[in-house]
């Protein structure tokens, strides 16, 4: 299926306008182009494109055509998906890590806590209290 645009001719006023194609459009603008019988400046032409826009057209047309073929297996050997894999792999690894030196902390305050020779822990406000609320009407002073 060709795609039917009217050329401009030499007489009409070269007005800034938008055109928009419709994806089928740009797609055979793109095979006309990649058949061969016409050069892309000529296909440009015909079209009144620029040969910029083709070429992120065409570009666009055999990136969606890969995308389209990929098999789940194709899709596996992106490199991006394997250090997303690997770094997925690895954050698991800190979170496992993380819970256990947390679960080892939260062992070690309750052995504390329950120890009958536990240390005195001294305020940071007056040195005479073990916690800062016993100074709090004293303002810290004694």
């Amino acid at each position: 299926m060709m795609v039917a645009l009217k050329p401009r001719g030499e007489d009409d006023e070269r007005e800034a306008e938008v055109r928009t194609f419709t994806p089928e459009q740009k797609a055979e603008i793109v095979l006309a182009g990649l058949r061969g019988d016409r050069t892309v400046r000529d296909v440009c032409r015909e079209y009144e494109i620029a040969e910029t826009l083709y070429y992120q057209w065409r570009d666009r047309l055999l990136e969606g055509g890969k995308t389209a073929l990929a098999t789940s297996r194709d899709r596996d050997k992106d490199p991006r998906d394997a250090e997303l894999k690997e770094a997925r792999k690895r954050i698991a690894h800190l979170e496992r890590a993380l819970g256990r030196k947390t679960y080892e902390v939260e062992v070690a305050g309750e052995l504390l806590r329950d120890s009958p020779e536990r240390p005195r822990v001294q305020s940071p406000r007056c040195g005479r209290h073990r916690t800062p609320p016993r100074c709090r009407g004293s303002g810290g002073r004694h």
